[in-house]
């Protein structure tokens, strides 16, 4: 799995959940489920958070850093799920 491109979000931080026909846009269908092909995947459950904000709790089982829990729900997340602050993009892009 390539997670080259992912970002590494702030723990405590808080996020938009970017819009269920964003995530078909970028990402396309996995076509089993006609869920988002991100990595980690996606679910009906997540489908229901798009558009509102969550809260980065924990790293997921320390799994590179780049995969997240989140406080209002289960499942791995990452930041291609999320709508990323231009000050996040920035801080990320100089500090690694």
């Amino acid at each position: 799995m390539n997670t080259d491109k992912l970002k590494f979000l702030k723990l405590g931080g808080q996020y938009k959940v970017k819009s269920f026909a964003r995530l078909m846009e970028e990402y396309g269908s996995d076509n089993s489920s006609g869920m988002p092909n991100v990595i980690c995947g996606f679910n009906k459950q997540m489908k229901k958070l798009c558009d509102q904000k969550i809260t980065i709790q924990d790293t997921f089982y320390k799994n590179e850093d780049k995969f997240y829990q989140i406080k209002e729900a289960r499942y791995c997340w990452n930041s291609q799920m999320l709508e990323l602050h231009l000050s996040t993009l920035i801080y990320r892009r100089r500090h690694g």
